[in-house]
């Protein structure tokens, strides 16, 4: 494991670490990009959790809230887009999937990342039930906090360098 620090570009900020993925996740992240993992005969993937602080309760319902969301979605895309673009000129694999629907966002597949388990598989958080769902605590932010996850072949040290080319650490 590589991280959690806080890193900062034009996107927004952004608490990233790196892990590879525990047994128990490797195979679900395995299905979830299964025409990856086909196509491109993939057997390192690491995991690049990002973790953006809201301003807002993320579990209450409201038109700032769900604006919020919206906004810290559209961040995230961006970054994980431009690190992406990046892995994939060096000849890496790499995609993310949407934190609402958890199904990939560049690579073909039905099947749902599940954002929560792996919060609490690699980064230890802990979990609460708010109604029907399972909801992850940061340990510092508690429910504001906006968790998404970038998955790559490219090695730690490749995410490392272009972490500190593209950010800023705080």
């Amino acid at each position: 494991m590589h991280g959690p620090r806080l890193v900062t570009n034009s996107r927004g900020t952004f608490e990233v670490s790196i892990h590879q993925p525990p047994s128990v996740l490797l195979r679900d992240v395995k299905q979830v990009f299964r025409s990856a993992v086909e196509q491109h005969s993939i057997d390192n993937i690491f995991m690049v959790p990002t973790i953006q602080r809201s301003a807002h309760n993320l579990l209450d319902m409201n038109s700032q809230v769900d604006k919020e969301k919206d906004d810290l979605l559209d961040r995230f895309c961006a970054f994980a887009n431009d690190m992406l673009c990046d892995i994939h000129e060096a000849g890496y694999w790499g995609d993310f999937c949407d934190p609402c629907s958890g199904l990939p966002m560049r690579s073909d597949g039905n099947t749902v990342y599940g954002e929560i388990l792996g919060l609490e598989k690699v980064r230890r958080f802990q979990t609460t039930e708010a109604g029907a769902c399972r909801v992850a605590l940061h340990p510092l932010w508690g429910a504001n906090m906006y968790p998404a996850t970038i998955f790559t072949t490219a090695p730690p040290a490749f995410v490392e360098n272009w972490l500190s080319k593209n950010t800023t650490s705080e």
